[in-house]
């Protein structure tokens, strides 16, 4: 089965597979970068622009379905386009801080069900497990070779600043989740195989009884026909 482990620097490995966090955020009134100070409608701008791009890429394996948009509730479902456009009217008009996400954890057996259950329950334990509270929605990129998961979250400065501490924690749990559903899929597979052995020998059986009657009932006729 797959197992955790950290290296020297305190990444995470998983499957001999570093799990990648990328991730950097906007606060009203921060000193940014370009040494200015944004205003909630500048980082608003910048929060809607993050969620318009997750929601434009990697969608090409979803169900092409009008009425709803490529990205994720928390809850994993997708959002319909109208909840999204006010999402994204609400994120423009004020924003107090958001921060964006990028999740790749290497791991090739991963397929999109696997990256929207880890997103949800990572993001949920980290909250639950840090004392914070922030809205998030998500989407999953599938246009590159190897899939991954885009987060925009937002709410409070309190909520968004992350400690290095925070960062640490949060890329653990995201390995330990990988974990989780590695192991989850390897036990499913090997139940499959189980029950796909067990069908053959089944099938074997009823074949074997079948052409055991056959060759009786022939053998049976054949006696017959001898005494005649």
């Amino acid at each position: 089965g797959a197992s955790s482990k950290f290296n020297s620097k305190g990444g995470v490995v998983v499957n001999k597979q570093s799990i990648i966090v990328k991730t950097n955020f906007e606060m009203a009134g921060r000193l940014n970068k370009s040494g200015k100070r944004p205003t909630s409608k500048e980082v608003g701008t910048h929060a809607s622009a993050s969620l318009n791009y997750m929601d434009n890429h990697g969608s090409k394996d979803l169900e092409n379905d009008t009425s709803l948009a490529n990205t994720y509730h928390e809850n994993g479902e997708r959002m319909t386009k109208e909840e999204f456009k006010e999402l994204d009217k609400d994120l423009k008009e004020d924003t107090q801080a958001f921060r964006r996400i990028i999740i790749d954890t290497g791991q090739k057996e991963f397929n999109r069900e696997d990256l929207n259950k880890l997103v949800r329950e990572s993001m949920q334990d980290f909250k639950e497990q840090n004392g914070k509270d922030f809205e998030f929605k998500f989407a999953i990129h599938t246009d590159t070779e190897q899939i991954h998961a885009h987060i925009t979250a937002f709410g409070s400065n309190a909520d968004i600043n992350f400690t290095k501490e925070h960062l640490q924690s949060f890329k653990e749990i995201v390995g330990e989740k990988s974990e989780e559903i590695l192991l989850d899929k390897q036990l499913e597979q090997d139940r499959e195989l189980t029950l796909n052995q067990l069908i053959d020998k089944q099938m074997d059986g009823v074949l074997d009884n079948k052409f055991e009657n056959t060759a009786t009932q022939e053998e049976e006729n054949l006696n017959k026909g001898l005494t005649l």
